[in-house]
């Protein structure tokens, strides 16, 4: 288990050393950011699918699978993306690599099983400029933003039957985002910026429930359904302004600068909004062979709300995801071929993202595909990919077409096992 321990050390350290700012895309300027995670490297390879549940694997986003975990579980993933970003004047490409999620997770009896880990929520990556050419004098504002949301978590699962098992999530918030405002008009040496800092903490929490029984002698039922209440994050303001002198290179050098007073407006400390969603699944498969699924996740969006700053609201509307998907494993137990044993994983996904841009609803479609290799005993390495697309050109939008290139390491042994002496 040692050396188990040790690839998981290094792989992390591969991938925060080449980590960067998760997201690169002009709607992370909306609300706390983009969001980051969608489920663990297993449920996104099938389009998201989180309904089923096994002896080996954990699933963050139904914790009542917990309760079928029977081995002590380490998961640890990255992500690499490459996004091409198109208007209909222009189009760009940009890409960064990611660290996803580090988790561990291992069963207190034979129907219970916890877990927790640590991983980013959300993220705030943009650089954006309107250079408006036919004013007199002619108008500059540059758009930057960084930071996002973190999460460490806890969950737990209970069996209460052979068949039908509980679970919850508890999640603890952190972090903090920076935005600010440049203006600048024609040839004046100097421009304004108005810089904005939060930082947030709060909890929230994931209550489940899945039913796992035999329908024949070969074909097993799975079902789940996840609900998410409403929760609300702290946010600690800060807001400066400045005057500002461009440089050549284009970097902001700050002349005056003037803290406002958050206290005497009512917004030192104000409120994040996390609207309640839930999640139902419904899956039919052969146990150690194959399963196809599928799930639909309801947000009510419509309800978030922000109250600072106020610039980077939006629009929302209440949104929905719709994920089918499976796996295959040609002979789990075969001693003459590896790829047999492999697990191979497929899905497809659609998505009315609750933003609403320019008046039009933001919508994600991606399809995934990938394979889970044996490295030993119950341990596997996933690979995987997802392509998609969300946005589109049309009534002066962006379209994110994307690549996201996923690996994760599922470590699995028996931990707190009392060995007997005779």
């Amino acid at each position: 288990m040692i050396k188990k321990i040790f690839v998981v050390v290094a792989f992390l350290a591969v991938s925060v050393g080449f980590a960067q700012d998760a997201s690169v895309s002009p709607y992370s300027y909306f609300g706390t950011g983009d969001l980051r995670f969608k489920g663990m490297v297993e449920n996104r390879l099938m389009g998201g699918l989180s309904v089923f549940a096994d002896s080996i694997h954990m699933n963050i986003k139904n914790p009542a699978a917990l309760s079928k975990l029977r081995l002590t579980n380490f998961t640890a993933a990255g992500s690499a993306r490459t996004l091409t970003l198109k208007t209909e004047e222009a189009s760009e490409s940009a890409g960064q690599a990611n660290f996803d999620y580090i988790s561990l997770g291992f069963p207190l009896a034979r129907r219970l099983a916890v877990q927790f880990g640590v991983m980013p929520y959300t993220t705030v990556d943009y650089s954006l400029e309107n250079y408006n050419q036919d004013l007199t004098p002619e108008e500059l504002t540059r758009y930057t933003g960084n930071g996002g949301v973190n999460k460490v978590f806890l969950s737990a699962g209970w069996g209460i039957t052979k068949n039908l098992s509980v679970g919850a999530t508890a999640n603890y918030n952190f972090g903090s985002i920076q935005r600010s405002v440049l203006f600048r008009v024609g040839d004046v040496q100097y421009g304004t910026r108005e810089r904005t800092a939060s930082e947030y903490s709060g909890w929230d929490y994931n209550f489940a429930v899945h039913y796992q029984g035999k329908i024949s002698e070969n074909l097993e039922l799975q079902s789940a359904f996840t609900f998410a209440p409403e929760a609300s994050l702290d946010s600690d303001n800060f807001t400066e302004i400045s005057t500002i002198f461009v440089d050549a290179s284009g970097r902001e050098i700050p002349q005056d600068r003037i803290e406002v007073d958050l206290d005497e407006s009512g917004q030192r400390t104000t409120q994040v909004n996390k609207p309640y969603s839930y999640t139902a699944g419904l899956g039919i498969g052969k146990p150690f062979s194959w399963f196809v699924g599928g799930q639909y996740e309801f947000t009510q969006s419509s309800a978030f709300m922000m109250e600072y700053p106020v610039t980077t609201l939006g629009n929302y509307e209440d949104g929905n995801r719709i994920s089918v998907g499976g796996f295959w494993i040609p002979e789990y137990n075969s001693l003459t071929s590896y790829w047999k044993r492999a697990t191979y994983r497929l899905g497809v996904k659609t998505e009315e993202t609750g933003l609403m841009v320019n008046g039009n609803t933001l919508k994600d479609f991606g399809m995934t595909l990938g394979v889970g290799l044996p490295v030993g005993g119950f341990s596997n390495v996933n690979l995987g990919a997802e392509i998609g697309r969300r946005g589109e050109i049309s009534n002066g939008g962006v379209q994110e077409n994307y690549v996201n290139i996923y690996i994760s390491l599922s470590l699995n042994d028996r931990w707190f096992v009392k060995n007997l002496i005779r």
